[in-house]
């Protein structure tokens, strides 16, 4: 039987407490925020209020949702590439996830809209937009914080 005495240099390293506050900072809460998408995605149109306004509620909150996502997305890519290489990634995976987000609806009983799909990825790429602006501001002192 093989019993590893050295199993905390193997867990408790430098090198795995980096990558412990990377995951928990950048994967994290992409993945949960994914996730969230998804359970929003899976309440039935019967169980959504109906809200009589003029403003397009539905269009609103598909653009702020999808542009958390675009910015929770382009904080993990830039970390490791070029500002305008994790744009377009931005662009193309939030239009890829709002597709199958659209698609996904049909299952719970809602409609597929490509107005929809389009607020989406722009919502995602307006919302990488402001967060490069913000983050190049040196008078936006907490953004700093949230980009590193």
């Amino acid at each position: 039987m093989f019993i590893d005495l050295d199993w905390k240099s193997k867990y408790f390293n430098e090198e795995n407490t980096i990558i412990k506050k990377v995951f928990l900072r950048y994967h994290l809460p992409l993945y949960l925020y994914i996730v969230f998408i998804f359970a929003l995605s899976s309440i039935p149109s019967r169980s959504l209020p109906e809200i009589e306004t003029k403003l397009p509620i539905d269009k609103i909150v598909h653009f702020f949702e999808y542009g958390i996502f675009g910015i929770l997305l382009f904080r993990l890519l830039s970390r490791k590439k070029s500002i305008l290489e994790s744009t377009i990634i931005v662009i193309f995976i939030s239009a890829s996830l709002g597709a199958i987000d659209e698609s996904y609806q049909t299952f719970t009983n809602r409609s597929t809209d490509v107005k929809d799909w389009i607020v989406d990825w722009t919502g995602a790429t307006i919302g990488v937009i402001v967060f490069i602006l913000l983050s190049k501001a040196r008078s936006f002192k907490g953004i700093r914080n949230f980009i590193n």
